[in-house]
């Protein structure tokens, strides 16, 4: 658990999931799926029957080219509520 713990710490701190694989002699499959457990692990935890007056939403790239991402956030809780990927139907939906 404690492995796990500095993993996301370190994810957290560099943002480049394949410098921190390096940096920690795993691979980035590894790295993956310790995130996506601390993902459950996070969403499991959370209270869905917080209402949330108000929502942000934004756009964001990443990687090179035109790759997106839309995020909805609870701006007063400072969460993420929704993400999803590309610039599409299933994008325009979430907005």
């Amino acid at each position: 658990m404690l492995f796990e713990r500095f993993a996301i710490d370190l994810q957290k701190a560099a943002w480049n999931q394949s410098k921190v694989s390096e940096i920690l002699r795993i691979s980035f499959d590894s790295l993956n799926y310790l995130m996506n457990k601390a993902v459950e692990r996070g969403l499991s935890k959370r209270d869905k029957k917080v209402p949330i007056p108000y929502v942000g939403i934004d756009e964001k790239s990443f990687q090179q080219g035109h790759h997106y991402v839309s995020v909805l956030v609870g701006i007063k809780e400072g969460r993420v509520i929704e993400v999803e990927e590309h610039r599409d139907e299933a994008a325009e939906l979430l907005l």
